[in-house]
């Protein structure tokens, strides 16, 4: 576990190199005072102008927005370090370490998501919003890491340099924002986005089933597999 945990150590040391990193420290921060100090105001206004409809969702969409910053902004930071590493060829010497395959995988890709779940647990903590228990508040925590994960090896397998990176962010990005679909519309052509992970976490936020928890998790692991199998055979 020492040897992990120095390589984690090592990611966060690359990633205070990235100018993202400003934004992951100080994002949560604002919006967690944003959301304490503005929260009821926001309420208020979406009562007295929107449709019920609308203001029946005004708290989930706000919360889920809250929580996508994170998988963002760290599985951007982390990828970019691993484009570093694969542009230089750093990751063969890794595997090579007694860190091994299993450290490499688990120090960049794992660990990231951990830092996610670990911070999004303590925003919902402290925004304590209305009607989420204790399991619920960890479900939101958990398919948002998974979703920072997605997000991660997305990047890193489909891209060989920064600047293909920078392309497959945006890309990722709009994946990412599939979550918003489940509360805009209810066509049916919202079916071929079933297919992507955020789509399940939106819908997951949006009611809090034990259902839609389910499909995130299946989904989002699929994809994991998946694309980690793909990091594999191209870079390890």
């Amino acid at each position: 576990m020492r040897k992990y945990f120095v390589s984690t150590c090592n990611l966060a040391r690359f990633m205070k190199e990235e100018r993202t990193i400003y934004a992951v420290i100080l994002l949560p921060i604002v919006l967690v005072i944003a959301y304490l100090n503005g929260a009821d105001a926001l309420y208020r206004f979406f009562e007295q102008n929107a449709p019920e409809s609308i203001y029946g969702i005004a708290e989930p969409l706000i919360i889920m927005s809250i929580m996508s910053i994170m998988p963002l902004l760290i599985g951007f930071c982390s990828a970019f370090v691993i484009l570093d590493e694969l542009e230089n060829r750093i990751q063969r010497y890794y595997c090579i370490t007694p860190l091994g395959k299993t450290g490499y995988l688990f120090s960049r890709i794992m660990a990231p998501g951990i830092i996610i779940a670990l911070v999004n647990l303590l925003l919902l903590i402290v925004i304590r919003p209305e009607h989420y228990s204790i399991l619920q508040v960890l479900g939101v925590a958990v398919c948002a890491s998974l979703e920072g994960i997605v997000i991660c090896l997305f990047i890193s397998d489909f891209s060989s340099n920064r600047v293909e990176g920078m392309a497959f962010g945006k890309i990722s990005g709009f994946m990412l924002a599939v979550m918003f679909i489940p509360y805009v519309s209810k066509w049916n052509v919202i079916k071929i986005f079933m297919l992507f992970p955020s789509y399940w976490y939106g819908r997951f936020v949006l009611d809090l089933s034990v259902k839609n928890f389910a499909c995130c998790l299946t989904v989002s692991l699929v994809w994991v597999l998946f694309l980690v199998r793909k990091f594999i055979v191209q870079n390890i």
